[in-house]
């Protein structure tokens, strides 16, 4: 092995120097209900195989080039502006055949998007007005928004526009913020949607189920398509709420909750909400969309959601031995994100996010950023169309997160404890340096936006290296510790007194010094990324 210093020491040197993705889980935070004062959007995306590949990539602004398309995977289409905006976006690898799938999107002109959470519609209203094969799906918006849209609210008008001309492909859950405010977006059918502007003070957390209730289209601070109530009630489906026009949840989504969604709904509420406000699972539980945190919540808070498996619940398959619960923090995540969108500062600078390129639970959230012009190499690469579909390819970063990830969950006492908490070490080291990154951002701004982003570009590529490095030095150091306690011999030999002991490992793994390898020209400082 070669360099000594671990990846939370050199965090400190490079700050001073087809189908849906159909588990998805989503969080919104308030700016007011943030630790950071921030609006988050916040989502997993979660695809089986856990071989599905991710990457990072940022995308350039397009200059008055009419005539372009945003193309779908399925035969989508849409007329692009004839400028387009520049963003970044974490989309799928090519190889898995997915179509871009760009997961999440932030541009240069401070709009933030996260699309999708799936989710899922009964048989009676998809036979009333079925989804459109070629139409808006969870493939396409992202790009289609981030590069189209400078406000929520446009964002919310494109998709309004897509599902009236063209459909919509799947039912979806779809964030957007700016400085100004936040929307969420709910697809039911090919034609029908709805939206509301979230609250500042609040949070929400959701399974694969819709959130939206009693909904009234005339009211302030909502859209919806002109057919929401009309079409299910001509097709003798409208469920009326008690004080509004329609029970958007029992018209579109069905009577019950469905437990593969709503466990997950009703733990974003037990971690979150107000004491004594949610008790015991049940699947009966009606759990409002937007509720009241306890405290401020900050994007640990989050990343550590995203990493739960219901530790200190009946619920959690490792302490119960149940099998049936779909947890938060599940193998098939791809990756998963934290964007964050300030106001009060120049829009380009608004919007910054935390990412991960593999499962949240032994992987590590990294910092990127809308004004971000490039990558590391490795996390942008991508795989070539029929080069093997979902086979391993070294040349990915995301290939090196999920192999090592999966290997830690093989014996989560054993084998994850140590490289969860040394990537734990790292994000909150990365957290500890954000306000004085973001400061000395804006300070470069104000002189010239290029040396910003050049700053910004540097530390993110930087710390993407280190957590490459040190990934690549885990999983060897982590394949040797298997091999120094082989667990395929059930028993040891004391060869003087031919006693057998049952074989268990002595400790379990915990990364060294000696096993992490970042390079060593971060490790000296020598990116010139001081705040």
């Amino acid at each position: 092995m070669t360099s000594g210093r671990t990846f939370a020491v050199t965090i400190a040197a490079a700050l001073f120097a087809t189908a849906a993705a159909d588990a998805c889980t989503g969080m919104y935070v308030g700016r007011k209900a943030s630790a950071s004062g921030a609006t988050m959007l916040c989502r997993t995306v979660d695809l089986p195989p856990a071989t599905q590949l991710f990457r990072c990539e940022s995308r350039a602004r397009v200059e008055n080039a009419p005539g372009r398309e945003c193309r779908g995977h399925h035969g989508f289409r849409w007329p692009l502006p004839p400028t387009t905006y520049a963003y970044v976006c974490t989309p799928a690898a090519t190889s898995d055949d997915l179509g871009d799938f760009a997961s999440l999107g932030m541009n240069e002109v401070g709009l933030a998007v996260t699309a999708t959470v799936t989710g899922y519609s009964c048989e009676a209203i998809r036979n009333a007005d079925p989804f459109v094969e070629a139409g808006l799906s969870e493939d396409s918006m992202t790009g289609l928004i981030a590069a189209s849209c400078s406000t929520a609210r446009e964002a919310v008008d494109l998709i309004a526009a897509v599902m009236e001309k063209v459909g919509g492909r799947e039912g979806n859950i779809v964030m957007v913020a700016d400085q100004s405010e936040a929307w969420y977006v709910e697809t039911y059918s090919g034609h029908q949607w709805a939206a509301v502007r979230m609250p500042e003070d609040k949070v929400a957390v959701f399974g694969n189920e819709f959130g939206i209730r009693a909904f009234d289209p005339s009211a302030p601070g909502v859209r919806s398509s002109p057919g929401l109530v009309s079409m299910p009630e001509k097709a003798g489906l409208l469920v009326k709420a008690a004080d509004a026009p329609i029970d958007v949840f029992r018209t579109y989504g069905g009577k019950v909750h469905d437990d593969f969604a709503h466990i997950r709904t009703w733990f974003g509420h037990r971690r979150f909400a107000q004491e004594g406000t949610v008790g015991e699972y049940g699947r009966e539980l009606d759990l409002p969309l937007f509720f009241e945190p306890s405290g401020k919540v900050s994007a640990a808070d989050v990343f550590e959601l995203f990493r739960s498996r219901y530790e200190g619940t009946p619920l959690c398959p490792e302490e119960s031995g149940r099998r049936d619960v779909r947890v938060i923090g599940d193998e098939y995540q791809c990756t998963c994100h934290v964007i964050e969108v300030r106001d009060g500062v120049p829009a380009p600078l608004a919007c910054n996010a935390w990412f991960t390129l593999g499962a949240a639970e032994h992987s590590v959230f990294l910092p990127l950023y809308a004004m971000t012009k490039t990558t590391d190499a490795m996390f942008s690469a991508d795989s070539a169309p029929g080069a093997g579909k979902r086979s391993y390819d070294a040349g990915l970063a995301s290939a090196h997160f999920r192999r090592l990830a999966a290997f830690a969950e093989l014996d989560r006492p054993f084998y994850g404890r140590g490289v969860r908490e040394y990537w734990r070490s790292c994000e909150k080291a990365m957290l500890a340096a954000d306000s004085a990154v973001r400061e000395k951002a804006r300070r470069l701004f104000a002189e010239s936006p290029a040396r910003a982003a050049e700053f910004l570009t540097a530390r993110s590529v930087a710390l993407q290296r280190a957590a490459l490095a040190d990934a690549r030095a885990m999983f060897d150091g982590l394949a040797w510790y298997v091999t120094e306690n082989n667990s395929a011999r059930k028993f040891n030999v004391n060869y003087h007194t031919h006693v057998l002991t049952p074989h268990k490992p002595r400790k379990p793994f915990v990364p060294s010094a000696g096993e992490l390898k970042s390079a060593a020209s971060f490790n000296s400082g020598k990116g010139g990324n001081k705040p």
